[in-house]
C-alpha cells in the first residue's frame, strides 16, 4: 500500500475527547480497500484529547496539537493544509458516520472527474445518537453542474460532511475566517463555481444536536446569524459570475434568510420573548433590505407543486421540482 493516503478525513476537535474517540472509530471503520489517513488537528485542547488519541492503535491515525488555539476557522483551515490525500473531507467530531460513507462519496468521484464535491442526505440526531428526523434535499441521486446545485443551495445550506477533490479544493481557496458560523456554507458554494457537485440519495451521516456544539450555544445565547449567512452569501457570489442567473440567485438568498427569519421573530413574539424579537428585527431588516424589500417570489406554479407534493407524500423533501423528477 502506498505511503501516500488516498483519502484523508480531517477530524478537527476542541475539548470532546468523549465525542472524538466515537468519531474516530467510525472513520476506522469504514468499509473501504482505499488507503485512508484519520488527521486529527487538536485546537489546543485542555482535556484528555491528547491521551484518547495516542490510545488508539491505528497507524492510519495522524495528531497534530496546535500550540495554540486558533479559532474554530482556523483549526478547520490547518486540517486541510495539513490532509495529504487526493480526497479530502472534514468531519464534525461529534456527528455519526455510516461505514458506507466514504467508499459511496469516493467511488462518484473516480467515475466523474468534473465533479469537485460529493454530499449525501443526512439525519439529525439527539446527543445519544438517536435519529430524530431525515433531511433528504432531492428524492434522487444526480450528478449535476456546479450552476444548477447553487440554485438550491443559495436558498439552504443542506450539505454535511461532504467529500472533496483536491484539484477543485486548490481553486475554491479555504473557509473564510470572516465569517464565524456560516464558513461551510459559504464553501460549497464556492465549490459549486468551479465543477460539477454529486449527490448520494442516502442517509448515511447523523448531525448530533447537543448543548456543547456551537449552534446549540448560538440559540443558547440569543445569538443573531443574519449577518453571519448574508456575509456567507457576499463571500460567495462575490466569485461568481456577474450574470443576470447569479445575481438572480443571490437575491433570492437574501429572501429566504429575511423571510425565515421574520417567521423566527412570529414565534418569539408569541412566546412573549419581546426584547430578542426587538433584536432580531434590525437584522431581519439588514437582509431584506439587500433583497429590496422583497419576500420570497414564489409563483403559482410553485404552490401547485405544494399541493401536488403534499398529496403525494413527497414532503419529506428539501426541494422537489418538476426538473428534479
Amino acid at each position: 500500500m502506498s505511503s501516500v493516503p488516498e483519502i484523508t478525513i480531517c477530524i478537527p476537535t476542541f475539548n470532546r475527547s468523549g465525542y472524538l474517540r466515537e468519531a474516530i472509530e467510525y472513520a476506522r471503520n469504514q468499509r473501504t480497500e482505499r488507503n485512508i489517513e484519520i488527521l486529527v488537528v487538536d485546537n489546543a485542547s485542555t482535556d484528555d484529547t491528547p491521551q484518547a488519541v495516542a490510545a488508539i492503535a491505528d497507524s492510519r491515525v495522524r495528531y497534530v496539537r496546535n500550540p495554540e488555539n486558533l479559532g474554530m476557522v482556523g483549526n478547520f483551515n490547518r486540517a486541510l493544509d495539513l490532509a495529504r490525500g487526493e480526497y479530502i473531507t472534514t468531519w464534525s467530531d461529534d456527528d455519526l458516520f455510516h461505514p458506507d460513507l466514504i467508499e459511496a462519496q469516493a467511488t462518484i468521484l473516480d467515475h466523474n472527474p468534473a465533479v469537485g464535491l460529493v454530499y449525501t442526505a443526512h439525519y439529525t440526531a439527539d446527543a445519544t445518537g438517536r435519529v430524530l428526523y431525515d433531511l433528504i434535499p432531492f428524492p434522487q441521486s444526480h450528478i449535476w453542474p456546479g450552476v444548477r446545485e447553487l440554485n438550491y443551495l443559495s436558498r439552504n445550506c443542506y450539505f454535511n460532511q461532504p467529500l472533496l477533490r483536491r484539484r477543485h479544493l486548490d481553486r475554491v481557496g479555504r473557509f473564510n475566517p470572516a465569517i464565524s458560523h456560516a464558513f461551510d456554507w459559504d464553501m460549497w458554494m464556492r465549490f459549486t463555481l468551479v465543477g460539477d457537485v454529486g449527490y448520494i440519495n442516502k442517509t448515511l451521516v447523523g448531525f448530533r444536536f447537543h448543548l456543547e456544539q456551537a449552534s446549540a450555544q448560538v440559540d443558547q445565547l440569543g445569538i443573531n446569524l443574519v449577518r453571519d449567512w448574508c456575509a456567507a452569501l457576499e463571500s460567495a457570489f462575490a466569485r461568481a459570475p456577474q450574470e443576470p442567473q447569479y445575481r438572480a440567485m443571490l437575491h433570492n438568498g437574501y429572501c429566504e434568510i429575511g423571510q425565515r427569519n421574520l417567521w423566527h421573530i412570529i414565534h418569539l413574539l408569541q412566546t412573549r420573548r419581546y426584547r430578542m424579537a426587538w433584536r432580531h428585527a434590525g437584522t431581519t431588516a439588514y437582509a431584506l433590505k439587500r433583497a429590496g424589500w422583497r419576500l420570497v417570489p414564489y409563483s403559482v406554479r410553485d404552490a401547485q407543486q405544494f399541493l401536488r407534493k403534499r398529496r403525494t407524500g413527497q414532503l419529506q423533501y428539501l426541494f422537489v421540482g418538476e426538473d428534479d423528477q
